[in-house]
This record gives C-alpha cells, structure tokens and sequence, in this order.
C-alpha cells in the first residue's frame, strides 16, 4: 500500500526544471558548431544571484574562405524555465540550455551539445 501511495504522489509531483550542474555557483558551458564552412563558437558563464543566475555570454564566426571574424558579446539573466534555463541576454536575443544542450535565437550563435565548465 505504501508503495502505491508512493508511485501516486511521484507520478502527480511535477518535476523541477534543471537548475544547472549542481556542483556550486559558478560554471560555464562551450559550444562549437559548423554551419556552411563558417565556424560559430560559443562559450556562456553563469554566476548564481539568489534564484537566477547571472550570465555573460560570448559568440563568434570565423569564416576560413575570407578570414573573417565577428563576435559578439552580452549579459543578461538566466531563470528556470520547462525542463532548464531560458535566458535573455543582450545583443544576443537569448537562449535556452538543459542538461544536454543549448538553443540561441540568434544565428550567430552555435546551438547542440556543449562543454561542461567549472566557470574558471
């Protein structure tokens, strides 16, 4: 019966969004994804601020056929949102990000699976 119980309250509990790696208040996420024969690299920090985090962000595109560069960089703020962090950060629309990848707004950004960083 306790079991039963227990199944019930678990399957009716909604599930918390992720709320980042766990390991402390500071961490970063890389990213690198080629689009076209131009290479768009990504990398975010996140710095905990009561229940957000607090999120400098930098992308660029390299282009190897012109060698050409273009980055760009912004803050913002990152909330739990479905099953992560949605973000709106500045001059880069914003992103979301879970335990298994990043989406940007923006195509100057990369968007797929990224590198787990200690923030340092």
């Amino acid at each position: 019966m306790k079991q039963a119980v227990l199944a019930l309250l678990l399957s009716v509990t909604p599930a918390l969004a992720w709320d980042g790696p766990g390991w402390g208040d500071r961490w970063s996420a890389s990213l690198q994804e080629v689009r076209g024969g131009v290479s768009y690299n990504s990398v975010i920090y996140f710095t905990r601020r009561g229940k957000d985090w607090r999120v400098e962000a930098r992308c660029e595109a390299y282009d190897p056929s012109t060698k050409a560069w273009l980055f760009q960089t912004g803050t913002g703020i990152a909330r739990r949102s479905e099953q992560g962090l949605r973000a709106t950060v500045e001059r880069l629309d914003g992103f979301f990000i879970n335990q298994d990848s990043v989406v940007f707004g923006t195509m100057l950004c990369p968007s797929g699976s990224y590198n787990l960083g200690t923030g340092d």
